[in-house]
């Protein structure tokens, strides 16, 4: 899968050619252009052609609805197969949750007795679990690809289990991804009994059901891979690109004076139509090796990766919290902390938007970034602003006057200006005073 940036202008990354179809689309265009072209010059090199009579007789409406036709099945086209490569996108990153959600668990449920030997029978069952785990996603990986050449998985090295690459490439596996999700089971249901597991058991059955749900997302997967696009409707396309193909080129040379547009006109139709339909058929199968299809082996690496911090020894004990009343009581101040500089958080490994990007180079330490920093001087003084890096420092602001509420009378000049029969108060107010009427009531009865 191709990770790009747009930019700013989402121009220049247009014409990058890797896992562009505009070398193919070419290639199908120009001699459409050429055809175009040639024809266009033997109409107006023999009036008396064939073509010349064509340019009364031909209604350029019946060619605008053979491509309205043919565009409505390639648009259609096209959004099936993008719901199939994002459907398997997925599925991917559905079974891989469930399943790493299933082995973290086992984790947590491990039993940490001081006895020796429960912590012999604790530690052989983690690297049993991480192995297992890790065959389990790549062999359902590798039961969805439709790579031309098989791809070279990472697994964890499972060379201490007696024969189980021999067992599983065997001809009496059927499926090598259900039998060692079988060994899995078998292995739990041997840890519970043994008192490597110390879990409620309706609390264990949550990993049960986690495999199992992954199994079935994995055969949702399958489906994709199994059930391709109907051939007749595949067939039906082909046929009328070609068909169009052919009659775009006969159409711009009559329809046209110039051979110039009548060839630019067909190459640009031409380029079109089939540039949409090589891209329906590229991401109809999200699991082959084409440049934008899913990246599984990177997947599988990913997964390994996620196992193995699981088995490291921070990860297998909760860390833990000296709480302090002085300075963890108030959470309000602890927002404000500058969680950057501290030795254990500052240098982590955070990455970017896609966890198959190269991870981000960690700020500096002590270094604030712009988000911290407008948290760390979130509770200032009020009417004071924050000041940024590389910012000159401002004066305090006075603080601003509180808006006026819905129904309160206003006051001030302004105000006397709008009351009736005030100094501005026109001629409705001064007629009043002299009736006798109090601004804002009618007059008395007899009053003139």
């Amino acid at each position: 899968m191709i990770l790009y940036d747009e930019g700013r202008w989402s121009i220049a990354f247009a014409l990058q050619l890797h896992g562009s179809v505009a070398d193919r689309c070419t290639v199908l265009a120009l001699p459409c252009a050429l055809l175009a072209v040639s024809l266009n010059l033997l109409k107006e090199m023999y009036p008396e052609s064939a073509l010349k009579q064509l340019e009364g007789d031909f209604s350029a409406h019946v060619h605008q609805g053979f491509s309205f036709v043919l565009g409505f099945l390639i648009v259609f086209r096209t959004q099936q197969a993008y719901s199939r490569w994002w459907e398997g996108g997925t599925l991917l990153q559905e079974l891989r949750g469930e399943w790493f959600n299933a082995f973290s668990n086992l984790m947590a449920f491990l039993n940490h007795d001081d006895d020796p030997e429960i912590r012999a029978k604790v530690e052989l069952f983690k690297h049993k679990m991480a192995r297992l785990f890790s065959l389990l996603y790549g062999t359902g990986i590798e039961q969805v690809h439709t790579m031309k050449t098989p791809p070279r998985m990472q697994y964890i090295d499972p060379t201490g289990f007696r024969n189980v690459l021999a067992y599983m490439h065997s001809s009496g596996t059927h499926d090598s991804c259900e039998l060692v999700l079988q060994w899995i089971q078998r292995l739990i249901v041997e840890a519970n009994t043994d008192n490597i597991i110390k879990i409620a058991p309706p609390i264990l059955a949550r990993v049960y059901n986690q495999l199992g749900k992954g199994i079935v997302t994995l055969n949702r997967a399958r489906k994709i891979k199994e059930f391709i696009v109907p051939f007749n409707l595949a067939q039906l396309i082909a046929v009328l690109l070609i068909v169009h193909w052919i009659s775009t080129a006969i159409v711009c040379a009559i329809m046209l004076s110039n051979p110039a547009m009548a060839g630019l006109t067909s190459f640009t139709i031409c380029w079109a139509f089939w540039g949409v339909n090589y891209i329906a058929v590229e991401l109809e199968n999200p699991f082959g090796d084409d440049s934008n299809d899913l990246p599984l082996v990177e997947m599988q690496e990913d997964m390994n990766q996620s196992i193995i911090s699981l088995l490291r020894p921070h990860a297998i004990r909760p860390p833990v919290f000296d709480f302090d009343a002085a300075r963890d009581a108030d959470l309000e101040k602890a927002l404000s902390m500058d969680f950057a500089a501290h030795e254990n958080l500052g240098n982590g490994g955070s990455t970017s938007f896609s966890r198959f990007r190269k991870n981000q180079a960690a700020p500096p330490r002590g270094q604030l970034r712009r988000g911290q920093l407008l948290l760390r001087q979130r509770h200032l003084r009020p009417g004071r602003r924050p000041v940024l890096p590389g910012q000159p420092a401002r004066r305090a602001e006075p603080a601003r006057r509180p808006r006026r509420r819905a129904g309160r009378p206003r006051r001030g000049p302004r105000a006397a200006r709008r009351r009736p029969g005030g100094p501005a108060g026109g001629a409705r107010g001064a007629l009043a005073g002299v009736a006798g009427e109090q601004p804002g009531r009618p007059a008395a009865a007899g009053a003139v």
